[in-house]
């Protein structure tokens, strides 16, 4: 992430990317999947895992923050999605685990997941009702 921080406004460590080397349970690869489609179905954001860690540019960043209304792990989700929106500069970096250890994840599938959707549908409506008003207000 340091040596390509000066070409990005942000940059996730992403276990999505190609050249990363993750150990996951099954049913972890199947939620993970799934929210991935459902964040480039809703929002058409190019970031393909938003959750792993992420390197900011705060100064570029700071204005999207007031949109970025979530309390639970869909906040990185939400940097992603206003700022392709705001045409930042985002990308991806792969992440190696190098133990072939299945770690415990500190998220639960359902009930962090059921967090997670119910603030992923908030989030697609209050877009979709910004389009639709600045829309009106421009005829």
């Amino acid at each position: 992430m340091l040596k390509i921080s000066n070409d990005y406004d942000i940059i996730f460590g992403s276990k999505s990317h190609p050249k990363s080397i993750t150990y996951s349970p099954t049913i972890r690869k199947v939620a993970s999947r799934a929210y991935r489609l459902l964040l480039k179905f809703l929002f058409g954001i190019k970031t393909g895992d938003t959750q792993g860690t992420v390197f900011l540019k705060k100064n570029r960043i700071l204005p999207l923050l007031k949109k970025c209304d979530s309390n639970n792990a869909f906040f990185s989700a939400q940097l992603a999605i206003y700022s392709e929106k705001q045409g930042l500069k985002v990308t991806e970096v792969p992440v190696k685990n190098v133990k072939k250890i299945l770690r415990k994840s500190k998220y639960h599938v359902f009930s962090n997941g059921s967090e997670m959707l119910l603030s992923m549908l908030k989030t697609y409506l209050d877009t979709q009702f910004t389009y639709i008003r600045k829309s009106i207000l421009s005829h």
